[in-house]
């Protein structure tokens, strides 16, 4: 081989590794859980909960849970098949989620600086605020205050912990609570209304769906003041994060969100 047919022949490998580096980068770019892989797929898996809120599976006639019917909205705008990972509690979504088990976690989630430093915020599609579920009438508590040394029961790897700690710090003393192992917030409050309990917690907007099926719950503690919540997808789907913005934007201004609104609140 002469000279010149080396060179040809190294030139040539050159622009082949360029070549496949150039695809390498792109499908790195779209990634697996980004919008062009995922209409490629056809498929969008959403990771809530097992509850109205979120997916009820033991739903009764339309009722298939709040924000499955908003993200199932969506899919079919965009012509997707929706499938549901059921996990309970915002620590082992989100974990559910870095570990590539869906695309988007649809639970009221308190878009935080910390949250919006992981991940790509889809909203705030709400404001809403920390609150003390009750069961008692007759104990019922109507200050912080009174929190003290009163057993709060609540799902394992809640992001409600840590606010329970700040309140101890806030009141200067302990807030016990009772971890509850492979439990939804809804089996919760089931529990509250038998009376099995005594207190847990939830966002202001879950309270206003927990009322209407838990009516003998009482939900007019606050425990903090209003800030944003909504959804989160991986920081890698840009693309969709987008999408999912510009789609709610204008959803939520129609019938078909209010139709479903006034089915949960």
């Amino acid at each position: 081989m002469t000279k010149q047919q080396r060179r040809k022949v190294i030139l040539g490998a050159l622009a082949v590794a360029l070549i496949v580096s150039m695809v390498c980068v792109d499908w790195w770019g779209m990634g697996s859980d980004d919008l062009p892989r995922i209409m490629e797929e056809g498929r969008l898996v959403v990771i809530m909960d097992d509850s109205h809120m979120g997916f009820c599976s033991h739903h009764v006639v339309d009722t298939m849970g709040f924000y499955y019917e908003m993200v199932k909205a969506y899919a079919d705008s965009m012509g997707l098949e929706l499938e549901v990972v059921v996990v309970d509690g915002l620590d082992n979504q989100l974990k559910s989620l870095a570990q590539g088990a869906g695309h988007v976690v649809a639970a009221t989630i308190p878009l935080t600086e910390p949250i919006r430093r992981k991940y790509e915020a889809v909203g705030p599609l709400y404001y809403a605020h920390l609150q003390l579920a009750q069961h008692d009438a007759e104990d019922k508590l109507s200050s912080p205050l009174e929190m003290v040394n009163r057993l709060v029961v609540m799902p394992e790897n809640s992001a409600y912990e840590m606010r329970l700690d700040f309140l101890g710090e806030e009141l200067a003393d302990s807030i016990p609570r009772f971890v509850v192992k492979s439990c939804s917030e809804e089996d919760l409050m089931r529990m509250l209304q038998r009376g099995d309990i005594a207190y847990t917690m939830c966002m202001s907007l879950d309270a206003r769906c927990w009322k209407r099926i838990f009516p003998e719950t009482y939900f007019d503690l606050s425990l903090g003041v209003d800030q944003p919540c909504g959804w989160v997808v991986s920081k890698s789907a840009h693309k969709l994060h987008v999408s999912l913005e510009k789609f709610f934007e204008g959803f939520m201004q129609t019938s078909d969100y209010r139709r479903i609104y006034l089915k949960y609140f």
